[in-house]
């Protein structure tokens, strides 16, 4: 993706990339050739506010706050130019120091399909920085480490696979948010918890709310008690979020079963409701448009002690520590020879004279090409 035309071309599609030190995200034969979205923009990183939202001044002059699409960082109660003292949940923090490190005052890359798209008043993009001659999709970097949530958008869906996909693998490997002691040992933190979701209300989700649920199933050895701690599915907390905390007395006995619905209802001990929000949960989608969503159990500390995400994306097996790269979903590069390289392929366009991007396709597939020379 950068320089201008091709003495070495980069092309390789993620699904059929084998061999490369990668875990099966990038291989499984449901994962989606990524679309390559048709707006793009360039600009500075001037701040970074928190984990999932950033200010960039574009080179056309305009100034934008930008929140990053497809994901959910803990929510940050202030937004302190200084990495010390930054307020929020456990891991708010830690997201918002990590996304600095990524792109603060770096020349970054937006990408949406649509111009419009927004979250209450910031355009939503996936961000994009200059890294080791490749364009990093930094969203990608916060999911793999376990930084953030994916909370997929079902019409900005370009990577949405992938960023499923990266957080499961983050679970496997216990990281980020998946470390489960973190913010702090206990309590009860030999419990065995179960989270399961009902994403799919009986008749209309709409007419239906509360036929959407999660549920939580002690299947230790000991009664747990949940009091202070909280649910919430990948959506935003505080105001406008959409969770529960639970109150004194809730107690969860050996092989036992609650439920959390969403909407509107009369609590009862196994039944819970967080009012008022109607479903939920995203329906399950594949293909294309790839849509799921997650259901999580926090102590009071701020730890994610049980989850589960869906639908359940067949990782396979992980590579070690340091022969993964997360941060390019859309394409794993792969050097070839001059002779050859564009054989059967079509060059479309070239997007960005500036950085040198061509978009190709090959049939109804689009996919990039980084040129490495110029000619």
């Amino acid at each position: 993706m950068r320089n201008r035309f091709l003495n070495t071309v980069i092309v390789c599609i993620a699904a059929t990339c084998t061999g490369l030190g990668i875990p099966g995200t990038a291989q499984a034969v449901d994962s989606p050739t990524p679309v390559v979205p048709d707006a793009r923009e360039h600009g500075i990183v001037t701040r970074v506010y928190d984990g999932d939202t950033v200010l960039i001044h574009l080179t056309s002059g305009a100034n934008r706050k930008i929140r990053l699409l497809s994901l959910q960082a803990m929510e940050q109660y202030a937004y302190p130019a200084s990495n010390v003292g930054i307020p929020g949940e456990c891991h708010a923090a830690q997201a918002t120091v990590r996304l600095r490190e990524l792109i603060d005052n770096q020349e970054v890359r937006l990408e949406s399909f649509k111009s419009a798209t927004k979250s209450r008043g910031r355009e939503y993009r996936y961000i994009s920085v200059l890294k080791d001659g490749a364009w990093r999709d930094v969203g990608a970097y916060l999911v793999a480490e376990g930084l953030a949530l994916p909370m997929l958008h079902p019409t900005e869906y370009s990577y949405n696979w992938y960023y499923m996909a990266f957080s499961q693998w983050a679970a496997q490997r216990k990281v980020g948010l998946f470390q489960t002691d973190y913010c702090g040992a206990g309590p009860s933190q030999d419990a065995v918890l179960d989270v399961g979701v009902m994403w799919n209300s009986p008749g209309n989700d709409v007419r239906n709310g509360n036929g959407e649920y999660m549920s939580i199933t002690n299947k230790g050895k000991a009664a747990v008690n949940l009091a202070g701690w909280w649910v919430r599915d990948s959506g935003l907390q505080g105001k406008y979020g959409r969770h529960l905390t639970f109150p004194a007395g809730t107690v969860l006995s050996v092989d036992e079963t609650i439920r959390i619905h969403p909407d509107k209802g009369h609590t009862t001990s196994k039944d819970f409701y967080m009012g008022d929000h109607g479903p939920i949960f995203e329906n399950v989608a594949t293909g294309k448009i790839f849509m799921g969503d997650g259901a999580y159990l926090f102590d009071p500390d701020g730890d994610l002690r049980a989850w589960k995400q869906y639908p359940d994306v067949p990782i396979g097996s992980v590579a070690p520590e340091g022969q993964i790269d997360p941060t390019n979903p859309d394409g794993i590069y792969l050097y070839v020879s001059p002779a050859d390289s564009l054989a059967g392929i079509q060059l479309l366009t070239l997007i960005d004279d500036r950085n040198g991007e061509l978009i190709a396709s090959r049939g109804a597939r689009n996919f990039r090409v980084i040129a490495e020379t110029i000619q």
